[in-house]
């Protein structure tokens, strides 16, 4: 009886030490790191409030949400006060400068940068932070475009297909694999070693940066 006694316990002692231990391990392990979404806005009161409750069904919990705001009139500020946790006021120096001050403003260790008429998916974040977390200095989201919309959906697919036979191009010259674009995460202190145009093209300027 002693004997099958001590068996029994021999077993729970391996299961609390191989599973539970290994279990509470690997959690902590897995801890997600802090990521400040930036969205910079100028007069996009009319989109500005989609996207930010967009980003807030993200299946990544650990994040803040920054408006950098260069609107002339508060109507941009009052659709998403209540739903971000930074506004910051910009003097409409440009997108590159907007990006500088949500930079600076930052608490996450990571960056998500977004555009203010942007829709993103539920696993978005987390699938760009997890790719960022295997190596890579910096991960671009994919563009989505819908079929059907009429003659402003058919143009919309148009620039973008001209902007990503440009970006082929881009990618021999620069020797990169990928530009930044709509969406894109990069690690904070790597951001703020970056120099910002304020231009069309500053999502090239960053990318020729990193």
């Amino acid at each position: 009886l002693i004997f099958v006694l001590s068996f029994y316990l021999l077993i729970v002692y391996a299961f609390l030490f191989y599973a539970l231990i290994p279990y509470k391990t690997l959690a902590v392990s897995r801890k997600k790191p802090g990521v400040s979404v930036i969205i910079p806005t100028k007069d996009d009161h009319n989109v500005i409030g989609k996207t930010v409750r967009n980003v807030r069904k993200s299946d990544y919990r650990n994040l803040e949400i920054i408006i950098v705001d260069g609107s002339k009139d508060d109507r941009t500020e009052s659709k998403v006060r209540n739903h971000v946790d930074k506004i910051i006021k910009d003097p409409g120096r440009g997108k590159g400068h907007a990006l500088k001050l949500g930079v600076e403003n930052a608490s996450g260790e990571l960056i998500y940068v977004l555009d203010s008429d942007s829709q993103i998916k539920r696993n978005t974040i987390s699938t760009l932070v997890s790719r960022l977390q295997d190596g890579y200095c910096g991960v671009v989201g994919a563009i989505s475009i819908k079929k059907g919309g009429g003659v402003v959906a058919m143009m919309d697919r148009a620039i973008h297909a001209y902007f990503a036979i440009g970006e082929l191009v881009i990618f021999k010259l620069l020797g990169t694999s990928s530009v930044l674009g709509k969406n894109f995460v990069l690690r904070k202190k790597d951001m703020e070693s970056l120099e910002y145009e304020n231009s069309l093209t500053e999502d090239i300027g960053i990318s020729c940066d990193i």
